[in-house]
């Protein structure tokens, strides 16, 4: 009976540690300032579960009181590489830092986290949750941010997003993956166009009769011409999009309409975007 009461408490115990295990690799909120009270966080937890399945991106809320010299920006990026957070092979997610050493709020994303959270929606989450953090309502600010950071995936990416490399000023436009429909299209259009041209090809090399013989001496002549090649100008034009700064921030002086471009730079050989104020 001692044998059986101790077998299933090692069990028991197993079961435990392996739960926790879980929890923790599921761990999504990191209160290293300990301003979020504890049933505050696990209602964090618990709506970013459900937005990690809703929205196909990761979700993660951290708060710290020494950056150890970094800027919130490198604080934010290393954190979410050295934790290797992220949906998927492009690690989709956002992170929303409450910085109280650089006294900056700070948003990082990464896949098509930097898609859906462009520049000015990150400006519009800073303007809804600038108060908040100032209040000392830290638990509400973090969820404004998931619930804007939702709301912006359901709109999806905006039709005229772009990004912006911050290092060389290059403008490149985004391009959205095909729909199944495009796809079908496009392949019965393909089809179509090979099958004319296979036809007409076909038809014109099948005559009838007898063999024909196409009289190129009396139908083509030569004639050599001089040829001088003068290059005359070349003209490049380049430009380069400034990242405004606003309160402290990174939101690339965009209005907060939802539109716009992402500025993106690279963080331990991977692509982020995102921005930040000072409070």
């Amino acid at each position: 009976m001692k044998k059986q009461i101790l077998a299933v408490l090692l069990i028991l115990t197993l079961l435990f540690a392996l739960s926790s295990t879980v929890m923790a690799a599921d761990q999504r909120v990191f209160d290293y300032s300990e301003v979020i009270p504890a049933g505050s966080e696990l209602l964090l937890e618990e709506t970013i579960a459900s937005l990690r399945e809703e929205t196909g991106l990761d979700w993660v809320i951290l708060t710290i009181d020494d950056a150890m010299g970094n800027s919130s920006r490198a604080v934010a990026d290393s954190f979410y590489l050295a934790n290797e957070f992220g949906v998927g092979a492009d690690y989709s997610g956002a992170l929303f830092l409450i910085d109280f050493d650089n006294q900056e709020i700070y948003i990082s994303t990464c896949g098509k986290g930097i898609d859906y959270i462009t520049d000015s929606r990150c400006e519009a989450i800073f303007d809804k949750c600038f108060d908040q953090v100032a209040n000392g309502e830290y638990t509400s600010a973090a969820m404004t941010f998931l619930e804007e950071g939702e709301r912006y995936v359901s709109m999806g990416v905006p039709k005229d997003h772009y990004y912006v490399d911050e290092e060389t000023g290059e403008v490149t436009q985004y391009r959205g993956p095909m729909s199944i429909g495009m796809i079908i299209a496009f392949a019965i259009a393909s089809a179509v166009i090979a099958l004319v041209f296979r036809f007409g090809v076909s038809r014109g090399y099948s005559i009838k009769g007898s063999a024909y013989v196409y009289p190129f001496m009396n139908k083509s002549n030569l004639a050599l011409v001089g040829k001088n090649d003068i290059f005359q100008n070349k003209f490049v034009s380049t430009r380069r999009i400034p990242r405004a700064n606003n309160n402290g921030g990174g939101g690339g002086g965009f209005s907060s309409g939802g539109g716009g471009g992402s500025h993106v730079h690279l963080s331990g050989g991977r692509s982020f975007g995102g921005g930040g104020r000072k409070f």
